[in-house]
């Protein structure tokens, strides 16, 4: 019975963490650029010096969907989607560089350019700073234009670091995307923006709603095996008693 009952806790453990991944999926389906993630569960068979007749589940491969959410419009200037396949480049909170698609950006009392988290976004030579202005438009490249205070033509000032990697992308806690081996990736002149919109969430609400349910009957079965094994050893050990 402690074959049964090591086999059901680890499927009943890795239940749990998908259950957590599918709820942070909905926790996210109103979250502009957010894109979903999905991990794999693969069995494992432990060692043994006889034949292998112990299997741990264990989480396989993790990844997250990167098919475009929808495009929303807002009209605001300050509110950009990526048209094309690629990323804006933030800082994240410790400095270093990162990578979203979220593009409800706002601007700090000091002027600088963020994301809606507060990272800051990065133009060609850094941080983007925005001086005081009457107008503020935002191109389909990325350039970034103003009107001045006081002035009646309108000025470029920097423009949107965008790029589009071709190595695997991995998503931290933070929501933001790294390179896997920490290399950034290149500029791309070809990523385009949509000014005045916003890319939705590409979570389909009811899948999750589904997945989770299907993940909440599994656990329940897998609770239940645990249980059926612990009755039978406690059978086993009064018949060995008696």
């Amino acid at each position: 019975m402690d074959k049964a009952i090591h086999t059901a806790m680890s499927g009943a453990v890795r239940t749990m963490q998908a259950q957590q991944q599918h709820a942070n999926n909905l926790a996210n389906v109103n979250t502009g650029g957010f894109k979903a993630d999905y991990s794999q569960a693969v069995a494992n068979a432990l060692p043994s010096e006889g034949m292998p007749t112990r299997v741990m589940v264990q989480t396989g491969d993790v990844w997250s969907d990167f098919a475009p959410g929808a495009m929303q419009q807002t009209g605001r200037n300050l509110d950009v989607a990526l048209a094309t396949p690629g990323f804006l480049q933030v800082n994240d909170i410790g400095g270093e560089p990162a990578y979203s698609r979220g593009g409800s950006l706002t601007l700090s009392a000091e002027g600088m350019l963020a994301d809606a988290s507060g990272h800051l976004v990065m133009g060609q030579n850094g941080p983007v700073e925005i001086p005081p202005h009457e107008q503020l438009l935002i191109g389909e490249d990325g350039t970034i234009s103003i009107l001045p205070e006081g002035d009646n033509e309108m000025a470029v000032i920097d423009q949107l670091q965008l790029v589009n990697a071709e190595q695997p992308l991995i998503k931290g806690t933070d929501g933001l995307f790294r390179t896997e081996n920490g290399a950034p990736p290149v500029a791309d002149p070809t990523v385009r923006l949509a000014s005045g919109f916003i890319e939705a969430s590409n979570v389909n609400s009811v899948r999750e709603m589904v997945s989770f349910m299907s993940l909440n009957r599994q656990f329940e079965m897998q609770l239940k095996v645990m249980s059926t094994s612990r009755d039978m050893a406690a059978a086993g050990d009064v018949l060995l008693r008696g």
